[in-house]
């Protein structure tokens, strides 16, 4: 699985806990969701808090941000960094990782 598909998985059962989700971040994840965003709930519990993970090549950030600020979110931060992140690298008998 990809790290959208177990972003997606992880909200999901977090949301069947009860407590920790409601009805404001249920609703952030469905706006992210409707642009192709992996979002979860994340924090102490309440539902304080969404992640989303957005690919580098997103053309559509700025309409999500202004969708949420018009349902009445804050948006608190969006980075792009600018590299790719982790890899798996699959060691092999010729690998040499130590250097």
């Amino acid at each position: 699985k990809d790290i959208s598909a177990l972003i997606t998985e992880n909200h999901n059962l977090l949301n069947k806990l009860p407590g920790v989700s409601n009805l404001h971040t249920d609703r952030i994840v469905e706006i992210c969701r409707g642009y192709g965003v992996s979002a979860k709930i994340t924090g102490a519990g309440g539902g304080g808090v969404v992640i989303g993970i957005i690919n580098h090549d997103c053309e559509n950030l700025e309409d999500l941000i202004k969708s949420l600020k018009t349902a009445g979110y804050q948006v608190l931060s969006s980075l792009k960094t600018g590299v790719p992140g982790v890899e798996i690298v699959e060691e092999d008998e010729e690998t040499d990782l130590s250097s």
